[in-house]
């Protein structure tokens, strides 16, 4: 399985943080980016013990959310919400499954136990494309419209480690690690350097 992109800030040790941190994505020019995974780590957090299944329906030939994040064991449900059949896979091991055509009835939650990028296609329709992120960060978020997403830090205690991931980021390499003060530590800002991929058509992005 190809590993997409991923990029890592540092938050210097020391630093007495918050409940919450806000990070804010943006593009070269300055733009918000929506649809980022946010996650973090760090000592002293610990995972989020009451995560539910999470959701990524099949509704007018479309996997929405186009996006999911979830921790290492997570389940990911599949409703068809359309009045056609899907059949729904993956062929990204170790996180690789199929679901049997389903049109009237909606088949089992997936669980993914392998840190890593999943991506789902449809059988029937080679233009349905989705990403599933499976994550060992203890807390994790998507990007909003304007680009920001909250997270939860009580309990960290020493250095904190931002890293966010798009399909829409054409390196695969993680850029250099920065470091800001504890005085700025109530907020992070990521503005990527190169060019994204365009967010149009979720095929756009089926070289992945």
């Amino acid at each position: 399985m190809k590993r997409l992109a991923s990029c890592a800030l540092l938050i210097a040790a020391g630093a007495v943080f918050g409940a919450e941190v806000d990070v804010v994505v943006l593009d070269r020019d300055g733009r918000a980016v929506p649809d980022v995974v946010v996650s973090v780590s760090g000592t002293g957090l610990s995972p989020d013990e009451s995560l539910d299944t999470a959701v990524m329906q099949q509704v007018n030939e479309a996997f929405s959310p186009h996006i999911v994040a979830v921790r290492s064991g997570q389940s990911v449900a599949f409703p068809n919400n359309d009045p056609i059949a899907h059949h729904v896979y993956s062929f990204s091991r170790p996180n690789d499954f199929t679901l049997p055509l389903s049109k009237d009835r909606n088949p089992a939650p997936v669980a993914f136990e392998s840190e890593g990028v999943v991506v789902v296609g449809c059988n029937i329709h080679d233009h349905m494309l989705g990403y599933i992120l499976v994550l060992e960060a203890p807390r994790f978020a998507i990007t909003d419209d304007a680009g920001q997403a909250r997270l939860d830090v009580s309990g960290a205690s020493e250095d904190l480690v931002f890293e966010i991931w798009s399909p829409r980021i054409r390196d695969g390499r993680p850029v250099t690690t920065q470091q800001i003060t504890a005085s700025d530590s109530d907020g992070v800002v990521f503005k990527l350097q190169k060019k994204l991929r365009p967010e149009a058509r979720q095929e756009s992005w089926s070289d992945y």
